[in-house]
């Protein structure tokens, strides 16, 4: 819903490059997006012209997630591949990244799947989601865990993403990948959009979404370009106003192009690549700041939790639709609500699963990997083992996503 090699000590991350808290950031508005439109549709609401419209354009938080997973991915596995133990460590901390929670949310939806009426859960189905494979089954790809459909999604690009990597190598290569991704997507949904297989699976797969990842990477490797360039800045600037004047566009053509074999979340992918790429060369305070950057943080846990707690709130809803003459206000009281529950219950499993697994598989990189994928050396040092230039400058910072999400914790203030 979320870098240097080197070896040295493990302490704090070599050189922190706040430009690049804008992928946390954005973390935080993808998973704000998701969260609000479950809250009007999980359980659906009186609708309204705002709900009408969160229905239709606020799923985009997902494929939000989607390029910004790849972009950072990116950025901390590109320049490790081909060293020692790279392919181990990239593995180790992806497994160790998702699985605690996803397992503990397994495990929840498992005991509360039969007591709310759900029947209970085939073995099958249980151990189908443990594998994370669940996506490449039609019918099956959803998962028990409720919205748990995108970490299977995400789980089998990091399967490839390591093949990618090693072929993908430049700003040329990428483009090429995009267009290449960009036109599997699109006979895949084509076909896949057929009656005989689940209304949704075209839209809800990874090869449907393979597009959006490529959008992801080719960002990553436009962003080594750039990020040295004396118009940077001007170079961000633009881009996020492109990227807004698209929005506008897209959504005043909304229904034009669904004539096409595309999905919305894979139309607007150019879109929210500029948006990324505009945040990681020079954020703008609208999309990069303290509050986001700390849901940023907790993005994963607010992003699993969140289906079950809006589900057991929404007798609560009703009766606030029922006390509130305007439906609108109605909607946003029940979102701040939610908000309020959700936030101190992300802080808890962040702090008592995410934040334990990801010290977890650095500590078993450290063990069982090579040199080149210990914990980040002094600044210095990394820089020393990289070339010069543009690489060099991505390399010198450790941006792992797990140790982003560890260091932008230690940097939130105690009160929040």
């Amino acid at each position: 819903m979320q870098g240097s090699c080197g070896d040295g000590p493990a302490s704090r991350p070599a050189a922190w490059q706040p430009r690049l808290e804008g992928l946390t950031s954005l973390r935080g508005v993808a998973a704000l997006l998701v969260v609000m439109v479950h809250v009007a549709h999980v359980n659906p609401l009186p609708q309204t012209a705002g709900t009408d419209f969160m229905e239709v354009y606020f799923p985009l938080g997902v494929a939000l997630f989607f390029v910004i997973s790849a972009f950072s991915l990116c950025v901390s596995t590109h320049p490790r591949v081909g060293g020692d133990g790279w392919l181990s460590a990239f593995a180790i901390r992806r497994f160790m990244r998702i699985a605690p929670l996803f397992y503990l949310m397994a495990l929840f939806y498992l005991i509360a799947v039969p007591l709310i009426g759900g029947g209970p859960v085939p073995v099958s189905d249980f151990l189908l989601t443990l594998t994370f494979l669940f996506n490449l089954l039609p019918g099956q790809h959803l998962s028990l865990v409720w919205a748990g459909w995108t970490i299977g999604v995400e789980m089998l690009f990091y399967l490839f993403l390591p093949v990618i990597l090693v072929f993908v190598g430049s700003l040329r290569a990428a483009a090429v990948f995009l267009l290449g991704a960009t036109a599997v997507s699109c006979l895949f949904i084509h076909e896949f959009r057929a009656a005989i297989y689940p209304p949704d699976y075209a839209d809800l797969s990874f090869t449907g979404s393979l597009g959006i990842f490529a959008w992801g990477i080719f960002g990553y490797f436009l962003f080594r370009r750039l990020q040295g360039h004396r118009h940077a800045a001007w170079i961000a600037r633009g881009l996020l106003l492109a990227s807004l004047a698209g929005a506008a566009l897209l959504v005043a053509s909304d229904g034009r192009f669904f004539h096409l074999p595309v999905t919305r979340s894979l139309l607007w992918s150019p879109v929210l690549g500029g948006l990324v790429l505009s945040q990681c060369l020079r954020p703008d305070p609208v999309f990069t700041n303290r509050v986001l950057s700390h849901l940023g943080v907790l993005s994963f846990s607010l992003y699993l939790c969140h289906p079950p707690l809006i589900h057991y709130l929404h007798p609560v809803y009703l009766r606030i639709y029922d006390l509130t003459p305007l439906p609108e206000t109605a909607l946003l009281l029940c979102v701040l609500l939610t908000l309020l529950l959700l936030y101190p219950l992300s802080r808890i499993t962040f702090a008592l699963v995410e934040q334990p697994g990801i010290r977890l598989g650095e500590r078993l990189v450290r063990r069982r990997v090579g040199r080149d994928n210990r914990a980040p050396a002094a600044a210095g040092d990394a820089a020393a083992q990289r070339p010069s230039g543009g690489a060099a400058a991505v390399a010198a910072v450790d941006l792992r996503p797990e140790l982003l999400v560890v260091e932008a914790a230690k940097r939130a203030p105690a009160g929040q």
